[in-house]
């Protein structure tokens, strides 16, 4: 009898035991635990074994990516196109593992949802120089159920988000880092359990955790939205900056960004207590 979630109850059928049984469960993203009970009479003795079992948290960008983007070149003429969470995670997986994408084009193709398991931001969360230097164009299409958990790391500054960094190359349009023309809708951000209590600083954006030199967020929507530490009671000696589009922008080397038709419905739920 399987007994974890709505497969709670459902009978195994002794054919499928004779072939190496497996089960598969929907991802998700909180951990499982759960058992396995079969049952096989033989020779008029009935036979029981239960399995435990714990499925752990699967992270989009480190467990689950494509091996390849939806279409397109990167450039201009022809962006790279996104079509699915997949394929989201891709670019997430390259640049946190130091592709910045500098001067490359990306598109999204179709409305996307991160509903099977944790977001890792574009961009490496605690490296700054694992970050994202292209051009992301959202087309008007939403990205939702991304969950987020954040948390602080000892003597390390960290950024959680969408995208984590953004710096591009020079002050000319035409080499700044872009992220524009898309929807967040349903983006949950919550600390993560067991949490380091002391680091160098957290910033926290929606869409960006830092802007730095030569960068661009624009025409973005974020709604239905809730940024919360869960009503932990903690004492943290980090600087923490949130914000429900933006974290933080970085203010050294005369900062040059461009900020424009931005609007959010986030809640802002931290240091409660």
């Amino acid at each position: 009898t399987w007994t974890l979630g709505d497969k709670s109850g459902t009978e195994i059928p002794d054919a499928s035991f004779e072939n190496n049984l497996s089960l598969t469960v929907p991802l998700s993203t909180s951990e499982r635990s759960g058992s396995v009970t079969v049952s096989k009479t033989i020779d008029g003795e009935t036979k029981t074994r239960t399995v435990n079992f714990t499925i752990p948290v699967r992270y989009y960008s480190i467990d689950l990516y494509a091996d390849e983007f939806g279409g397109g070149d990167g450039t201009a003429s022809s962006p790279y196109i996104i079509n699915n969470d997949m394929q989201l995670a891709k670019l997430a997986h390259d640049v946190n593992n130091g592709n910045k994408y500098s001067g490359t084009y990306f598109k999204l193709g179709a409305d996307i949802t991160l509903d099977k398991a944790l977001w890792m931001p574009i961009g490496q969360c605690d490296n700054y120089d694992n970050r994202f230097g292209g051009k992301f164009d959202g087309k008007g299409n939403t990205i939702s159920n991304m969950h987020i958990l954040w948390e602080p790391k000892v003597s390390k500054w960290v950024y959680w988000g969408l995208f984590s960094y953004l710096k591009g190359t020079s002050d000319k349009v035409a080499d700044y880092a872009v992220i524009t023309n898309f929807i967040v809708d349903n983006a949950k951000f919550e600390l993560k359990p067991g949490f380091a209590t002391s680091g160098s600083g957290v910033n926290i954006g929606v869409v960006c955790a830092e802007l730095a030199p030569y960068s661009e967020v624009s025409n973005i929507i974020v709604r239905n939205t809730a940024i919360t530490d869960d009503d932990q009671t903690y004492t943290l000696s980090a600087s923490v900056r949130i914000g429900g589009v933006v974290g933080n922008l970085e203010n050294a080397n005369n900062c040059q960004t461009r900020l424009y038709n931005l609007s959010s419905d986030a809640a802002i739920k931290v240091f409660k207590n």
